[in-house]
């Protein structure tokens, strides 16, 4: 079991943030092989994980049922010194709000595709090793 537990911290952590269950489930299958996936349902379990581990990326919604829905999701991570150097990319395109688009790293066009979800995560994460 212990090799296990080492085999998945070797993995590159990925936080993806959702009140959606069945999204986070569906991220998670998807992300297993090759992330260790951490899943938030709420903002608040999502600061808390940013506090405890660092990530090579960020998913997250951007209709989370709270006062920081859209770019107030993305800019308090920004504000984190523990995650503001990390890729936030949405699961989903953030519409007409030019605020937002500047904010992020990029979107998916298609969160529930899972080749373009692996693709954009290969992509995010290369740049992301150019922040460090």
């Amino acid at each position: 079991m212990e090799a296990a537990s080492q085999h998945t911290h070797l993995k590159p952590r990925v936080l993806v943030i959702d009140a959606d269950s069945a999204a986070l489930r569906r991220m998670h299958s998807v992300l297993d092989e090759e992330y260790e996936v951490h899943l938030a349902s709420s903002v608040s379990l999502a600061l808390l994980l940013l506090s405890e581990f660092r990530y090579k990326l960020i998913l997250t919604s951007l209709a989370l049922p709270s006062r920081y829905a859209g770019v107030n999701i993305v800019r308090v991570i920004r504000t984190k010194p523990f995650s503001r150097r990390t890729p936030v990319v949405a699961l989903a395109a953030p519409g007409d709000e030019p605020d937002l688009a500047r904010e992020l790293d990029g979107w998916l066009e298609d969160a529930g595709e899972t080749g373009q979800v692996r693709a954009a995560l290969l992509h995010f994460s290369a740049r992301s090793a150019g922040r460090a």
